[in-house]
């Protein structure tokens, strides 16, 4: 999560120069992994000698380990180690596929494309020595018949297949979030936060009795919100709002199925976030007929939140996930940019995020990197793709 704010500083601090024409975070940040190594940034540029000499003047800049002619390594004083590679615009959706990974999904990919008479590297997709594609990624993959798939999904687990068919999902974008369905707020914060989402659910801190959670004075009478907070919520009551969030907190030597029984519907509120230090068997707890998807689990970084792996099996059993949306962070919001990541990584759809409401889809990626920011990701369909084993 501490990489976030960095990555987009660098993204920010590069896009800002006239040479540049758009900046991409590659590598395992744009894949949504857990853990990062490094990071991986391509510039698309006509001006490669610009651009580096932008990037070797970061600011926080801590040693210039390697220089070239395209590419450039630093480590910033914190120790990160970056590596900026710059990259002709005709060759840019190549690289973009290419250093994005995984390595798995690239070797399906290129022995695909050998399949098919061609050559897949960083440069482009070639027939003989003709390039025939790389300016942009969905090129890339409409050479091997196949549409551009989302870069959380590249791992060799069936989003090849997935894509062949017309199977992949329509992923959650930060658009179709619409509000924060746990928060822990001072008074202070209400109206700064009210204006930043439409729906908003006040949820009781771990370890507080439930009768000093939101909403209820310390003598268990009810108490009135902030004016700025009751005209956003959902459920108005004389006052006073107390939306069906059950917060539920299981130590690890009991996070199993048994008491993830406990959450199964008509026994819990329909909103439960579960601290997990275990892997649980989600069935139980997911419903079944007309209940399934009545039981939601939080996604992220945070301590006891769902991890991508884990959260892809909640989806797979028929439960659905509460993604935060940042509107109580400040900044680079980095918990609610891997909260989406991950989300994305597990395969999850609107649908399937209890605070999304979904729109229209995402705007197609612009067929040209025109501008200096990543383009929209577009590809939409009806269900997540079937995990495969990793090979």
């Amino acid at each position: 999560m501490e990489v976030v704010p960095r990555a987009e500083a660098l993204r920010r601090w590069l896009a800002e120069d006239a040479s540049v024409d758009r900046v991409v975070v590659a590598g395992s940040y744009r894949r949504g992994r857990e853990s990062i190594g490094d990071l991986d940034l391509l510039v698309s540029s006509r001006q490669p000698e610009v651009a580096l000499e932008r990037f070797a003047r970061y600011p926080d800049l801590g040693a210039v380990v390697l220089r070239g002619p395209t590419k450039v390594t630093i480590r910033l004083r914190d120790g990160l180690q970056v590596d900026l590679r710059v990259v002709d615009p005709g060759s840019f959706g190549a690289a973009e596929q290419y250093f994005t990974g995984s390595k798995d999904h690239n070797v399906r990919l290129r022995g695909r494309a050998r399949a098919l008479g061609l050559k897949i590297n960083e440069y482009g997709v070639f027939r003989g020595e003709e390039r025939i594609a790389g300016t942009t990624e969905e090129e890339v993959y409409r050479s091997v018949g196949l549409p551009w798939i989302p870069a959380e999904l590249r791992e060799d687990r069936g989003e090849i297949e997935a894509a062949e068919a017309g199977r992949l999902p329509r992923l959650i974008e930060a658009a179709d979030l619409k509000g924060e369905l746990h928060l822990h707020l001072p008074p202070d914060r209400d109206a700064r936060v009210a204006r930043r989402a439409p729906t908003i659910g006040p949820s009781p801190a771990p370890g507080v009795p439930r009768d000093r959670g939101p909403g209820r004075r310390p003598d268990g009478g009810v108490q009135e919100l902030s004016p700025a907070l009751v005209g956003s919520l959902d459920r108005p009551s004389e006052g006073a709002i107390i939306l069906p969030l059950e917060e539920v907190v299981l130590p690890g030597d009991r996070a199993g199925g048994v008491e993830l029984r406990r959450l199964s519907p008509g026994r819990a509120s329909p909103i439960a976030r579960v601290h997990l230090r275990s892997t649980p068997d989600f069935r139980p707890a997911a419903g079944t007929g007309p209940a399934r998807g009545s039981i939601a689990f939080e996604i992220g970084p945070a301590p006891g939140r769902l991890d991508p792996e884990t959260a892809r099996r909640a989806l797979g059993a028929g439960a659905r996930l509460i993604a935060p949306t940042g509107i109580d962070e400040d900044g680079d919001a980095p918990i609610a940019t891997v909260a989406r990541l991950y989300a994305r990584r597990a395969g999850a759809t609107p649908t399937q995020v209890v605070n999304a409401e979904p729109g229209p889809p995402p705007a197609p990626r612009a067929s040209r990197p025109t501008t200096r920011r990543p383009s929209a990701r577009a590809p939409a369909g009806p269900a997540p793709p079937r995990p495969a084993r990793r090979r």
